[in-house]
């Protein structure tokens, strides 16, 4: 049973900062008229980069080419090299990256995060692609709902706490709080959402 999501870290494409790609529009505008020219690093078949990708495809009707590589690093590495047009990031992890380096071009979430506010989302830019790491708590159904109560309660808490927050900050955790209730409602669209980017997969295998 879900307690409260404590954490949504959104993901995002990020390019070089010389790029030519100022927005998401840019870059699908260059992908439909050179249809699999526009190279995407991600971390492997099925991450979250990767279904990503497939969204975009499928709500902007664009060819993308998926370059899976051994980690983030790698990625940037590639991307920062002129190897590939541009990779999937957490917006967490673009927070600590080197602005004057690369660019973010959208973030993939219902809602801007709290460490990117000034960047769109892809809803916001006109595609429906949503991914986002999301972390919280969650306990046996058979747990007493004592415990559950004292549990969340010791959530709010420490959500309540400035020191927690500057902690988090300092970890570039995007703070996204939800309740049990109001997360475990939102689940089933969200499953529907993975089920229809893994049957797009499963078409490419």
């Amino acid at each position: 049973m879900p307690h409260p999501r404590i954490v949504e870290d959104p993901g995002t494409f990020i390019v070089p900062a010389g790029s030519d790609y100022q927005t998401l529009d840019d870059l699908v505008a260059y992908a439909k008229a050179n249809p699999g020219a526009v190279s995407i690093g991600t971390t492997g078949v099925g991450t979250d980069e990767h279904m990503a990708l497939l969204q975009l495809e499928q709500a902007a009707d664009i060819d993308l080419t998926a370059v899976p590589f051994g980690g983030a690093n790698e990625a940037k590495t590639a991307l920062l090299g002129g190897h590939i047009t541009a990779i999937g990031l957490n917006v967490g992890e673009y927070a600590t990256a080197d602005k004057d380096a690369m660019r973010a071009l959208a973030q993939f979430a219902e809602e801007r995060s709290v460490l990117a506010p000034d960047l769109p989302t892809a809803s916001e830019q006109g595609y429906d692609v949503i991914m986002s790491s999301e972390r919280g708590l969650a306990a046996h159904c058979d747990v007493p709902q004592e415990i559950r109560d004292r549990l969340a309660a010791a959530v709010d808490a420490a959500l309540a706490n400035p020191e927690f927050k500057a902690q988090a900050k300092t970890q570039s955790l995007p703070l996204s709080f939800q309740s049990g209730t109001e997360w475990q409602a939102a689940m089933p669209a969200r499953l529907e959402r993975f089920r229809e980017i893994f049957a797009l997969i499963d078409e490419e295998q």
